[in-house]
């Protein structure tokens, strides 16, 4: 069963008097509005999770379902290519296994292939670090 969630109504005059510009104002009521919705929709996901065959949509449902929603915003968005980074890592962590059954019998290529997968795999790990951080 779907339900309509409730109108909002806005008092212009109460906005215009506060200072806001007529942009300011339309874009206020359409935030207001979206986050309304939203949280309508997570306090009813919240109150349909209790094992009551009556839906009842408490006062926890809507705490819950508000601090789901402030949660959710200003969560940094992890790049994409960090999944190449956090691979890329792997495979020089790969790389410096196999080039150390190798030292017995070609040292020098060995050594070379774990010192390079050994940089290659610090610059990612430092990559890595630098934007988790930012």
């Amino acid at each position: 069963m779907e339900e309509k969630e409730p109108e909002i109504n806005l008092s212009e005059p109460e906005l215009t008097n506060a200072g806001f510009t007529q942009l300011g104002k339309d874009r206020f009521a359409k935030t207001v509005k979206e986050y309304s919705k939203e949280l309508f929709e997570k306090s009813i996901a919240h109150g349909n999770i209790s094992k009551e065959k009556i839906r009842e949509v408490t006062n926890d449902d809507v705490k819950a379902a508000a601090h789901s929603i402030a949660n959710s915003y200003g969560k940094p968005k992890v790049p994409g290519y960090m999944l190449f980074v956090k691979l890329g890592q792997y495979v020089c962590t790969f790389a410096i296994g196999m080039a150390t059954t190798y030292l017995e019998k070609h040292p020098t290529r060995a050594l070379t292939g774990i010192l390079v997968s050994f940089v290659i795999g610090l610059i990612l790990f430092y990559i890595e670090n630098v934007k988790s951080k930012s």
